[in-house]
């Protein structure tokens, strides 16, 4: 498990026994919720004592800052943890309250800013393209064959190379950029899926996004997802495709390696983030 998922999975433990300490037997969890917190119990001793002081301390003014944003509720407040699996079906709901008839979506990430870590070769399957279309079939045929002409490729150069650090000088321009302009290629393409491409990058569903850092937190709201009907994309310094949706909303998709092993199949993911978008931000000090 990486870093990241550890601390993720430990901070949304730390949140939900804080909802737990604070409303006792007003609070209801799921039995999968009740499950995760069981598994992730364990997972407290394999971080370092002062990020877990910190966890614990910053769950405290979440908390606070949720119960307050909610206000007064007459029924008893269910509390969900949502797995990975649903951010891959577009809700990316990490933690969610339901009371009164009402819903509120969380979205918790630690220290990152990123709204999505999505892998390049599903792309077609992101906006909406079908696995038997020939633009899929096209795209997964010349995703294939860029990573494999680059394992070759660097192969050629060094048989004992085994790791994309040790390949850095080539991959920008051999892999990245190819990869890149693939994607790029079939957005522009299929322009008119814009809106299931934004949905799935930033979430079908209205939620709260909290990040926490080392003395704040910042909770983004994403309460209305704007309409799009078009979108346009291109290619910065090789490893970067940026997309523009309506001219008022822009993400920028950065390819990187999601594995250190190097392999003929490839392993990379984007890291997406909002460069411009009109979104309701608000800042707390822990």
């Amino acid at each position: 498990m990486s870093l990241s998922n550890l601390h993720g999975r430990v901070l949304e433990f730390c949140i939900v026994k804080e909802f737990e300490r604070v409303f006792n037997k007003k609070i209801i969890l799921s039995k999968k919720t009740i499950q995760d917190n069981i598994r992730d119990k364990q997972k407290l001793k394999e971080i370092s004592i002062n990020k877990l002081i910190h966890f614990k301390r910053s769950s405290v003014k979440i908390v606070k800052w949720l119960i307050n944003h909610i206000g007064k509720f007459d029924t008893s407040l269910k509390l969900e943890r949502l797995s990975d699996e649903e951010g891959k079906k577009g809700d990316v709901t990490d933690i969610r309250l339901t009371y009164d008839e009402k819903t509120l979506n969380i979205s918790l990430k630690n220290n990152h800013l990123a709204t999505k870590h999505q892998r390049p070769g599903p792309t077609p399957k992101h906006i909406g393209l079908t696995n038997d279309s020939d633009d899929t079939k096209h795209f997964k045929e010349q995703y294939r064959r860029i990573n494999s002409d680059f394992f070759n490729f660097v192969k050629s150069k060094n048989q004992n190379f085994e790791k994309y650090n040790e390949v850095e000088k080539y991959k920008f321009k051999h892999l990245y950029k190819p990869v890149c302009n693939l994607v790029s290629g079939l957005l522009n393409k299929h322009n008119y899926r814009s809106k299931d491409y934004l949905m799935f990058l930033i979430g079908k569903v209205f939620f709260k996004k909290i990040v926490l850092f080392n003395n704040h937190f910042e909770i983004t709201s994403f309460d209305k997802i704007p309409v799009t009907k078009k979108m346009k994309s291109w290619v910065e310094n090789k490893n970067y495709v940026l997309i523009e949706f309506n001219e008022d909303i822009t993400l920028s998709m950065r390819l990187h390696t999601a594995s250190s092993r190097l392999t003929e199949r490839g392993s990379l993911k984007f890291d997406t983030q909002i460069l411009k978008m009109n979104l309701k931000k608000k800042t707390i000090n822990i």
